[in-house]
């Protein structure tokens, strides 16, 4: 037993030097990084196609506007300029990971069907962080 712990020691020494090596970005759980209307709307149909993010880190780096320049100038909404919103996360799978907002702002967000449970810019989370 003294013998074998006399090779294991060196090997697990070493395997510990080489993790101290690696940058903390290496050991992290994987992130997603989001600046554009586009990005934002990949990402929650990412979530509703079954990734959970579970472990992740989803950063909003930028102000967001959702259908810009969908309200004239009076304030009411001008037909065929606007994309319906999908909520992030939905029952059979919903989003399990952390959103870091860092003070950043979506606006735009267009949700009108009154069929559909779970509206808004998350619909369900399980598990999961949401903060700004």
């Amino acid at each position: 037993m003294k013998r074998m712990t006399k090779r294991v020691l060196p090997l697990l020494l070493a395997a510990l030097m080489v993790c101290a090596l690696l940058p903390a970005t290496a050991l992290a759980a994987p992130s997603l990084t989001i600046r554009s209307e586009e990005e934002l709307r990949d990402f929650a149909a990412q979530v509703n196609a079954g990734r959970s993010f579970s472990g992740s880190v989803v950063t909003l780096e930028t102000d967001i506007t959702l259908n810009r320049g969908m309200l004239d100038a009076s304030g009411k909404l001008k037909p065929g300029t606007y994309a319906p919103w999908t909520a992030i996360g939905t029952e059979k799978h919903p989003f399990q990971g952390e959103f870091a907002g860092k003070g950043h702002t979506i606006t735009g967000l267009y949700v009108n069907d009154d069929t559909l449970n779970y509206q808004g810019h998350f619909g369900v989370i399980s598990a999961a962080t949401v903060c700004n």
